[in-house]
């Protein structure tokens, strides 16, 4: 798969802008964050569909064990 110039930038811009975004907000990844990051990225690369196909339910599972965990 051939990127254009214009969504390599825009790529490397997004992914510069996250970084500085946890930098600045000084948090670190967890689950649901990451997957919206990504999920951004992904989609800038043309695979969002694919991307949550795939990777949506096991982030439920982390967020549905982080959640159970607060239970007990």
């Amino acid at each position: 798969m051939r990127l254009s110039l214009t969504r390599k930038i825009l790529v490397v811009a997004y992914t510069a802008a996250l970084v500085l975004l946890f930098i600045r907000i000084r948090t670190f990844w967890t689950p649901d964050t990451m997957f919206i990051a990504l999920l951004g990225l992904f989609i800038l690369l043309g695979q969002g569909r694919r991307f949550t196909v795939y990777f949506l339910p096991f982030v439920l599972l982390l967020l549905s064990y982080e959640k159970l965990r607060s239970l007990a």
